[in-house]
């Protein structure tokens, strides 16, 4: 994003770097699949890698669907959902620091790595430890303060998902 200052009466241009994920309404990073195509995405797609969306909450509804389909898939395969499970998919070890991220992780969540993640109360899922997984996954794929990640997106990300 560059912005245009005044500096002792010239114009100058300052970038301002914006993280990818709040850049592409992408907060979780989802990689472009040539199978799937998200609600909420516009046509023009700038970004070769990941996913744009058209705001936070579609971005943080593919995000929910995602981390079900990933416990659907675990259940099946009768492995536990925890958030090693989660994240060793997610961010595996191949292409990233997956047990530093676990560790953050947990620590928000108030979880164990290999402890299963308590079914969600799907009235509110600002109580949830889902809803606390995915604020620590915002932070870590946007490499931003837990502090600054949007709860009430991921609420309406959660309400997208929850109608339809």
């Amino acid at each position: 994003m560059k912005k245009k200052l005044v500096k002792n009466g010239h114009l100058s241009t300052v970038t301002k770097h914006v993280p990818r994920g709040l850049r592409n309404k992408n907060p979780l990073n989802i990689r472009k699949s040539e199978k799937i195509r998200w609600l909420g995405t516009p046509a023009q797609q700038p970004d070769r890698s990941f996913v744009t969306f058209k705001s936070m909450a579609y971005g943080y509804r593919a995000a929910w669907k995602l981390l079900g389909n990933y416990k659907l898939r675990l259940l099946k395969e009768g492995k536990p959902y925890t958030v090693r499970q989660i994240l060793n998919r997610w961010a595996p070890p191949t292409e990233n620091d997956t047990e530093t991220y676990i560790r953050f992780v947990c620590q928000h969540a108030g979880l164990e790595p290999d402890s299963p993640v308590p079914h969600p109360v799907l009235e509110k899922p600002q109580d949830t430890y889902l809803m606390r997984i995915i604020e620590a996954m915002t932070a870590m794929e946007c490499g931003i303060p837990l502090e600054q990640v949007d709860r009430q997106a991921i609420v309406d990300g959660w309400k997208l998902m929850r109608a339809r």
